[in-house]
């Protein structure tokens, strides 16, 4: 029975790393297309989600006990959670993957912020309410 060194070893553990990241690196970028996607092509796409968040909007806005709360909402979908916030005097931010639907809700008058959940962008206990939902 052959045996290798273990330094041939290392190598191909080394290799099956570095396939793995890369596998998982293509998986983010097909998953970050599709959002584009529905985000920017096809946005009706989150029209069956309105009543989750409406639902939200009404626990946020009875827990409203100043003007000009923050609230940051992780995902823009097609932005109606933005806009509706904003429309009750909240100083909205949101954070995207998508540079497309960023710049699509700062058009909005809304802070908008490239980036991703595990890595926030933002200092902690900044906002007033934190709104991560699918």
């Amino acid at each position: 029975m052959y045996k290798c060194c273990p330094k041939e070893n290392q190598v191909a553990e080394l290799s099956k790393t570095r396939q793995s990241e890369q596998s998982g690196r293509d998986r983010q970028k097909n998953q970050d297309k599709i959002w584009d996607y529905f985000q920017n092509v096809s946005p009706e796409a989150f029209r069956a989600g309105k009543p989750r968040l409406d639902f939200i909007l009404r626990q946020v806005f009875r827990k409203k006990i100043k003007i000009a709360q923050s609230v940051l909402n992780i995902g823009v979908g097609d932005g109606y959670l933005e806009k509706a916030l904003l429309r009750r005097g909240f100083d909205v931010y949101s954070l995207d993957p998508s540079e497309d639907a960023i710049q699509g809700i700062v058009k909005s008058g809304i802070h908008g912020q490239v980036g991703v959940i595990e890595a926030m962008p933002f200092e902690h206990n900044q906002f007033d309410f934190v709104i991560a939902s699918r």
